[in-house]
C-alpha cells in the first residue's frame, strides 16, 4: 500500500483537495504531478498564482489501486483530511476537485460536482469551499470545460481574502390575498425597465405559479395551485383576478421582458390568453447559446458563472410525484429564485456580450426572431388527417410484408429490435457484428448498413432489416402527431439552439415529431390553411453552402461554375469521374455525361436519385471540404444505399480537395491558433473551446458556411413575418416552418406575385467575401402540400 502526502505552505489561504493519487504521484510521492498536475500548475499560473503558494492534498492518500475512490475509501480518510485542513491557520477557502473531494468535504451530503461546481459553500469543517471539476475530467475529452475550471479557481482565489461566505440579499413576496396581488401590480408597473418572469408547470402543461422580478433582490410570486396541485385561490373570481394581474404585468409597453428559455414560458402563457411582447426583450439562455455555444446553457450553470447564488435547483422537490413533497412556501420561493437569478444573469451576461461585441448582433438578429417563431408555433401546421390515415395503412402493410420476408429467411418471426433474437440471427449467418459495451449487438440503422457493406452476399437481407426498422420509426415517431381540434400541429421551436444559429424544433407537448426532420416522403401530410384556395410556397437558398465554399476558398473552378451558372455538382463529378484537372470549366458536352439518375432508378421511373455520379459529386464536395474523414463519409453514404470502399472514398477526397481548399483549411487553422474566435460574413461570432485538433477544425470550417446560411434564412424569416403583418396584399400569408436554408409559407394562390416579390426582397442579403460581392439566389416552388412543390 502506497501513501502520498501533501505539499504547500502551512500558512496558505487556499487548499486544493483532489481525489486520489495516480501512478506518477505515487512514484514521486507528491500529489498532482502527472498530466493532471501539469494542467493544475498551468491553470494556477493563468489565474496569476504560483503553485508553491497553494496547499495541495487528496481526499484519499492511501493507494491500493488506481481506480476511482470508493465511498468506503473516502470515509476511511475523512477524519485525517479534516485534521489536516484544520491545522492550516490561515486557510480561507478550499477547492474540492472532483466528486470524491466534494463528498468528503460535505460528509456525503453533496456528490454532484456538475451541479455544485462554482458555488461558494460551507464545508463540513466550517471553511468555505468552491468545488470544481478535476482536470482529469476535461482531459478525457471534455476540453470545453477547461475554461470553467479556470473560472472556478479564479473565483476561489478571489474568495481567499475573506473567511466569510457571501450571502446574496434576497426577499420573496408571495401573494395570498387580492391586496397582495394589487401591491405586486403597483410595484411592477412603476418606473420599471426590466421584468423577468418564470413559470412552473404541473405535468408539463398547467401553470402552478409564476414569479416576477424587477431587480435581483426582490421577487414576487403568484401561486395558482397548492401542494396537492389543487386551485390555490378558493373563489373562482379571485383566481380570475390573479390572471388579470398576470396579464397586466406581462403586457406593458416600453418594458424589456426577460425570460430564460422564454419561448417555452410564452407558449404556455399564450395558451392562457397572454401574449408577452418579447421582440425587444432578452433571453439569457439564447444569449449564452450565442456567447458560448459549446457550454451548457441551463439556469443552474448560468447562475454558477454569472452570480454568487449557491446551487439551488434541487430545492423544487420531486417533479415525478403526483403531489409535492416540499412545503408550498419552499416551492414558491424556488420559483422566485428563478426569476431573480434570471435577471441577475442577464445584467452580467449583457455586459459580457457587450465587451465581446456580440450584444447588438443578439438584439438585432436573434431576439428579433421571437414574434415570427411564436407565430409559427401558436398557429401551427395544417395536417391532412386523411393522408395520415392512408400513410399509416400503407406503412402497416409494408411492415407486414417486410416482416414476412425476414421470417422466411430466419425461420421464425424475427424481432429486429431484440438483442437476443438478432444475436441468434447474426450467429446463424456467421456475421461478425459490432457490439455494445455489454456485448449486445448494435442494432441502429447505420450499423445495419455497415453490415451490408461488409457482407455483400447478405446485402438484401440487411437492407430488409434497415427498411423494416425505418418503417417502424416512421410509424411510431412521425405519424403520431397530436393535433388540435382543427387538425393543426404545434411543434416547439427554439431560437439559436444549434451552434450554427439555425432554428431548431422538437415535438409538441402533446406528442409528435420535430417538424424539420419529417422525411420528404411524408411531407404531403402538411397542407395549406385552406386547401381549396391556398397553396404552400417554399423558398430555398440555391446551392448556398457550395457557393459560400467557392467564395471562402477562392477556388477558380468552383467560382467559375457559379459565375457562369453551371451545375457545381456536375463540375465536381467531372473532377471525380472524368479526371478533369484544369481550373477551366469542363465543356457542356462533358457536363452532360454526368448522370443525375442511375440506370436502376431510371428504370423505376425516377428523374433523380442518390446513387448517381452527380449526387456523389455533391456529397463528396461538401464532406471533404469540411475535412470529414473518409471512413465517416463512406458510412454516411451507406445510409443512402450507396456502397463504396474507403479506397474510393480517399480517391474522391484527393480529387475534390483542391490546393485552394487546402489553403482555406490552413488559413482557418492559423486564425484559430492566433485567437479562438471566428466571425462569419454577417457578423456572427463564435468562440471555440478545447484543443485545436481535427475535430475542432472540421467544426470551424462547417460553421463558417452553415452559420452564414442560417443567418440569411433567419433574417428572411423576420422580414417576411413583418411583411405579412403590414402588407394588405399578404395578410393571409404566414410562415409555417423554417429549415436551415428555406422557409415554407401558406398563401392564397391569388397572392403569388406579391409573395414572390416579398421573398426576393427578404432574401436579398449581399455578402462581401474576399472583396467579392455574393448574393445567393433562391428557388421558389409551390404546390398543394409540403412534398409536391414545383
Amino acid at each position: 500500500m502506497a501513501y502520498v502526502g501533501a505539499e504547500g505552505p502551512r500558512h496558505a489561504t487556499v487548499a486544493i483537495v483532489g481525489e486520489k493519487p495516480n501512478r506518477e504521484d505515487v512514484q514521486q510521492n507528491r500529489p498532482f504531478v502527472g498530466a493532471s498536475g501539469r494542467e493544475l500548475t498551468s491553470l494556477l499560473l493563468q489565474s496569476g498564482v504560483s503553485r508553491s503558494a497553494i496547499y495541495i492534498t487528496n481526499a484519499v492518500k492511501k493507494v491500493n489501486n488506481f481506480d476511482t475512490p470508493t465511498n468506503l475509501e473516502i470515509q476511511a480518510e475523512q477524519l485525517t483530511l479534516y485534521k489536516e485542513l484544520a491545522s492550516l491557520p490561515n486557510l480561507a477557502v478550499i477547492i474540492p476537485m472532483g466528486s470524491a473531494a466534494l463528498k468528503s468535504l460535505t460528509n456525503f451530503q453533496l456528490d454532484s460536482i456538475g451541479s455544485y461546481r462554482g458555488s461558494i459553500l460551507p464545508s463540513f469543517i466550517g471553511i468555505k469551499m468552491v468545488p470544481t471539476y478535476h482536470p482529469a475530467f476535461y482531459m478525457r475529452g471534455e476540453w470545453r470545460f477547461k475554461p470553467i475550471v479556470r473560472f472556478d479557481i479564479q473565483r476561489a482565489l478571489e474568495e481567499s481574502t475573506s473567511k466569510t461566505i457571501p450571502k446574496p440579499s434576497r426577499s420573496y413576496c408571495i401573494a395570498e390575498t387580492r391586496q397582495d396581488l394589487l401591491h405586486m401590480w403597483e410595484e411592477l408597473s412603476n418606473r420599471v425597465e426590466y421584468i423577468s418572469f418564470d413559470i412552473e408547470l404541473m405535468r408539463g402543461r398547467y401553470i402552478e405559479c409564476i414569479a416576477f422580478a424587477k431587480t435581483p433582490n426582490v421577487a414576487y410570486c403568484i401561486p395558482l395551485t397548492d401542494g396537492r396541485r389543487k386551485p390555490y385561490w378558493i373563489r373562482p373570481e379571485d383566481e380570475a383576478y390573479a390572471w388579470k394581474i398576470i396579464n397586466a404585468i406581462l403586457t406593458q409597453d416600453k418594458i424589456a421582458y426577460v425570460a430564460k428559455n422564454g419561448l417555452f414560458d410564452c407558449w404556455h402563457l399564450w395558451r392562457h390568453g397572454i401574449t408577452v411582447p418579447m421582440d425587444n426583450g432578452y433571453d439569457p439562455e439564447y444569449m449564452h447559446r450565442l456567447r458560448a455555444p459549446d457550454l451548457p446553457h441551463d439556469l443552474g450553470f448560468l447562475v454558477s458563472i454569472y452570480t454568487k447564488e449557491p446551487y439551488y435547483k434541487d430545492e423544487s422537490g420531486d417533479w415525478t410525484l403526483q403531489n409535492r413533497t416540499i412545503p408550498d412556501e419552499q416551492f414558491y420561493i424556488y420559483n422566485c429564485k428563478d426569476a431573480l437569478t434570471t435577471l441577475e444573469v442577464l445584467y452580467e451576461l449583457r455586459d459580457d456580450m457587450e465587451q465581446w461585441g456580440m450584444l447588438d448582433y443578439y438584439k438585432q438578429r436573434v431576439q428579433r426572431q421571437w414574434s415570427a417563431v411564436m407565430d409559427m408555433r401558436c398557429r401551427g401546421l395544417h395536417i391532412d388527417a386523411a393522408a395520415v390515415r392512408n400513410v399509416r395503412t400503407i406503412i402497416q402493410t409494408d411492415i407486414a410484408e417486410l416482416t414476412a420476408k425476414l421470417e422466411r429467411v430466419a425461420g421464425w418471426k424475427l424481432n429486429t429490435k431484440s438483442s437476443l433474437e438478432m444475436t441468434k440471427f447474426y450467429n446463424n449467418l456467421k456475421v461478425n457484428y459490432d457490439k455494445t459495451t455489454t456485448g449486445k449487438p448494435r442494432l441502429d440503422v447505420e450499423r445495419v448498413y455497415t453490415y451490408a457493406a461488409r457482407y455483400p452476399q447478405y446485402r438484401d437481407i440487411f437492407h430488409n432489416i434497415a427498411e423494416l426498422n425505418t418503417k417502424r420509426t416512421l410509424q411510431s415517431g412521425f405519424l403520431n402527431l397530436v393535433t388540435d381540434q382543427n387538425n393543426y400541429y404545434h411543434p416547439a421551436l427554439t431560437i439559436t439552439k444549434t451552434v450554427t444559429g439555425r432554428l431548431a424544433s422538437k415535438g409538441s407537448d402533446d406528442g409528435g415529431p420535430q417538424i424539420q426532420n419529417i422525411p420528404k416522403s411524408l411531407r404531403h401530410i402538411v397542407i395549406p390553411d385552406d386547401p381549396i384556395t391556398d397553396e404552400l410556397v417554399n423558398a430555398d437558398l440555391k446551392g448556398a453552402e457550395a457557393m459560400l465554399l467557392a467564395y471562402f476558398t477562392q477556388d477558380p473552378l468552383l467560382l467559375g461554375a457559379f459565375l457562369q451558372k453551371k451545375d457545381i455538382h456536375r463540375v465536381r463529378a467531372c473532377v471525380i469521374f472524368r479526371n478533369w484537372t484544369s481550373t477551366e470549366l469542363p465543356s457542356d458536352a462533358m457536363l452532360a455525361t454526368i448522370k443525375i439518375v442511375c440506370d436502376k432508378c431510371a428504370a423505376d421511373g425516377q428523374k433523380e436519385c442518390n446513387h448517381s455520379e452527380r449526387y456523389l459529386g455533391k456529397q463528396g464536395g461538401h464532406a471533404m471540404a469540411y475535412k470529414e474523414g473518409v471512413r465517416r463519409f463512406c458510412q454516411e453514404l451507406r445510409k443512402r444505399g450507396i456502397f463504396i470502399d474507403e479506397a474510393m472514398g480517399k480517391t474522391i477526397k484527393d480529387k475534390v480537395v483542391s490546393l485552394h481548399i487546402s489553403q482555406w483549411h490552413k488559413d482557418v487553422e492559423s486564425s484559430l491558433r492566433l485567437k479562438s474566435w471566428l466571425v462569419n460574413p454577417l457578423g456572427r461570432k463564435r468562440e471555440f473551446y478545447g484543443l485545436l485538433d481535427e475535430d475542432m477544425l472540421r467544426a470551424a470550417l462547417s460553421w463558417l458556411c452553415q452559420s452564414t446560411v442560417g443567418d440569411i434564412t433567419n433574417a428572411a424569416m423576420v422580414a417576411l413575418h413583418h411583411e405579412f403583418q403590414t402588407n394588405p396584399n399578404l395578410q393571409r400569408c404566414r410562415l409555417i416552418t423554417q429549415t436551415h436554408d428555406s422557409v415554407t409559407i401558406t398563401s392564397p394562390k391569388t397572392a403569388r406575385a406579391y409573395l414572390t416579390s416579398a421573398l426576393n426582397n427578404a432574401f436579398n442579403q449581399p455578402l462581401l467575401i474576399h472583396s467579392r460581392e455574393l448574393l445567393i439566389p433562391i428557388d421558389i416552388t409551390s404546390g398543394p402540400n409540403w412534398r409536391d412543390l414545383k
